[in-house]
């Protein structure tokens, strides 16, 4: 097997991380989003929520783009977390911005 393309190298991992992180901020942005919009109910005008769930998308497709190039190296643990995590932080942002604005 080539050394380049073996899945113990530090750099094939380093997207998957970059992913993972991404993911995580996504998800967390999500869930200030969600929360924000939870508390203030429809008080939250977009104005408040704008920027979690911005940033929350921006942070999606990172780790989107992450995820997909994780199953293209056949990491598919890694890349289907990355997906999931960020699809879900992204699909909480999106639903309370549309609760709370």
């Amino acid at each position: 097997m080539n050394a380049a393309l073996a899945p113990s190298s530090p750099s094939s991992s380093a997207p998957t991380v970059i992913g993972l992180l991404a993911a995580g901020a996504a998800f967390g942005l999500g869930v200030i989003a969600f929360l924000i919009a939870g508390f203030e109910g429809h008080r939250a005008g977009w104005e408040m929520l704008a920027i979690p769930t911005g940033l929350s998308m921006l942070a999606g497709m990172v780790a989107g783009g992450a995820g997909i190039f994780a199953l293209v190296r056949k990491a598919y643990a890694g890349g289907l977390a990355t997906l999931g995590l960020a699809g879900f932080g992204v699909l909480l942002g999106l639903v309370g911005f549309a609760l709370g604005a």
